[in-house]
């Protein structure tokens, strides 16, 4: 059973999102999530605490069964359940009592948890951590964080929690973000531009941009940086890109509408484009994921692009990481959920009848071209059974998929029948136009 700790609140709650709380404290007792309610009953604050998208902003993370985690604000508890079945134990620290019983009620079957309820600038912990999580928090430090730069103390106040060689992740929202440009509003205040022109007179919330965030955690202890950039924000990330994906992997393909007080001020997809011709999309994503570190990062795999599938149907939603280590580039897969295990082990056994080798993780990718990287994998294949038919049956039947298929797509499409005429397959190779003198084998996702 997971652990509650009072000892440490002063039974005075914050901040809330109203009587709402309540409502998803009974949903968080009775396991129920907002996909089991009528759609009409569905509030966007149960989304945004229930929301399995949240996990995707460190699911992929290499958090490893030895380490200890730390999680600053862990609010209803959107991320403490992944952060529990990766990392050894996870002590979760929340200043909103209510807030705290929703997170126990949805996670108190987890061992490894310790829930501490107050604020943490009265909190003592016997031992450093490997990781401290600070997702969503960092914007808000200057309302509970004392002196003349609340952020740097915040920060420092961190770092003493870290081990020596320990990592601090961080996820916020970019000032500059290029939602806000074409017309969305900023996340914390709803108000257009406030972010852009500089949060003026407020005093409780603000975020920052690629450089001042760099700088800040710089003068704050921290020299060592790497930053993802989760799509379409962190809050409900589906692609995870880094400085090397960002420019090839097709950033923002597709354009949430963010709220309905989104004006419709520019096309964000042509933004995109002119940003990355100009090389500066970076300083413009929507939002951060910081690796930040006193020391520098010895892991030899450096991970390139993630993308997951978490919306898909249960059984086909897996994580993809593009990763490379010492020079080799390969993808690897997994199941988000245990109903799609049954679909990773029959692309294990696809890629051992293809290669030959029991390693189906380790698939092997040629990179031709500095400016191209793959996405995924460099071919996406897709797969259709169909009954013993001629050729041209299949290619007609093949049809209305292709024209779905291809709708993001530009540059190679080919169809191969494959197998003995009682259970053919056709095998639709679809690449991207950026990618085409990337190669890999075995060709299956």
């Amino acid at each position: 059973m997971a652990e509650l700790n009072l000892d440490y609140y002063t039974a005075k709650d914050h901040y809330s999102d109203g009587d709402i709380e309540e409502t998803l404290l009974k949903m968080a007792q009775e396991g129920k999530s907002f996909e089991d309610l009528p759609e009409e009953e569905v509030s966007f604050p149960m989304v945004y605490h229930f929301s399995g998208l949240r996990e995707n902003i460190l699911s992929w993370y290499p958090l490893k069964k030895a380490d200890s985690v730390l999680e600053i604000g862990a609010g209803c508890g959107a991320i403490t359940g992944m952060l529990c079945r990766k990392a050894g134990h996870v002590t979760s620290v929340e200043l909103s009592k209510r807030r705290a019983d929703i997170n126990y009620a949805r996670n108190r079957d987890k061992e490894n948890l310790t829930i501490m309820v107050g604020n943490l600038n009265d909190m003592t912990f016997p031992e450093k951590f490997d990781y401290v999580v600070v997702n969503g928090v960092l914007e808000y430090a200057m309302s509970f964080t004392e002196g003349k730069t609340p952020y740097e103390t915040f920060l420092q106040c961190m770092g003493a929690y870290l081990k020596p060689d320990g990592r601090l992740l961080i996820a916020i929202e970019n000032r500059l973000g290029l939602k806000y440009f074409a017309g969305a509003p900023e996340d914390h205040t709803d108000l257009h531009f406030f972010g852009i022109n500089g949060y003026p007179g407020n005093q409780s919330v603000r975020t920052f941009s690629k450089n001042e965030l760099g700088e800040l955690l710089e003068n704050s202890g921290f020299p060592f940086l790497r930053f993802y950039y989760p799509y379409p924000d962190y809050k409900f990330p589906t692609e995870i890109f880094t400085d090397e994906s960002l420019y090839t992997n097709s950033y923002g393909r597709s354009y949430p509408v963010y709220t309905d007080k989104t004006a419709d001020l520019f096309a964000e997809s042509e933004g995109v484009k002119a940003f990355e011709r100009e090389k500066i999309l970076d300083s413009f994503v929507n939002s951060f994921l910081v690796e930040a570190g006193r020391t520098e990062n010895q892991d030899p795999e450096e991970i390139l692009y993630v993308k997951l599938n978490q919306e898909r149907k249960e059984k086909f939603r897996l994580l993809t990481r593009i990763v490379r280590e010492n020079g080799e580039v390969r993808a690897e897969k997994e199941a988000m959920v245990p109903q799609a295990e049954e679909f990773v082990e029959k692309l294990e056994k696809i890629g051992t009848e293809s290669t030959g080798s029991d390693k189906y993780k380790n698939l092997p990718c040629r990179q031709k071209t500095e400016r191209s990287l793959i996405r995924s994998l460099p071919e996406k294949l897709f797969t259709r059974k169909s009954q013993s038919l001629p050729r041209k049956k299949i290619l007609k039947r093949s049809r209305p998929f292709l024209k779905n298929s291809i709708r993001n797509f530009s540059g190679l499409v080919r169809l191969r029948i494959t197998g003995p005429e009682s259970s053919a397959r056709y095998l639709v190779i679809i690449r991207e136009e950026r990618i085409t003198n990337v190669s890999a084998r075995p060709m299956w996702t």
